[in-house]
């Protein structure tokens, strides 16, 4: 299971399934999960995005601890508040690709249990995140 939690940039988080597996070819750790996610953030108006995505972490280290590697692509669903400075009083839906690149860096707790931090960016309705996990 794994928990993610973004207190900073946008708030929200993520819950996600995955599995782990050895990589022969690069001799490095790789994690691939599906996440379901929601989150929320104010920029000029309030934005509320939700949806589906799949990220891909690889890992120097066969220990999944240390420095990272992730890669993300799904599709998110938008709701936009209007601007204060717009005369509309509508709300804007959009549906978007999410498609992120970054990195990370994960500290073992436990036998399976793993606290990370992580910035990603890329093409999505939200540009960046900086996000917090706690995986098992």
């Amino acid at each position: 299971m794994y928990f993610i939690a973004s207190p900073f940039l946008l708030y929200g988080g993520s819950i996600g399934i995955g599995k782990y597996y050895l990589s022969e070819i690069r001799n490095s750790m790789t994690e691939n999960i599906l996440f379901f996610h929601y989150h929320q953030g104010c920029f000029i108006s309030m934005i509320y995005t939700c949806g589906v995505y799949f990220q891909k972490n690889t890992f120097i280290s066969k220990s999944r601890k240390g420095l990272y590697g992730l890669l993300i692509y799904g599709i998110d669903y938008a709701i936009v508040e209007p601007s204060p400075f717009e005369k509309k009083t509508k709300y804007k839906k959009r549906i978007g690709p999410n498609l992120a690149v970054g990195g990370g860096y994960s500290f073992i707790i436990s036998d399976d249990l793993y606290v990370r931090i992580s910035l990603d960016f890329g093409i999505k309705l939200l540009f960046t995140n900086l996000n917090f996990s706690l995986n098992f």
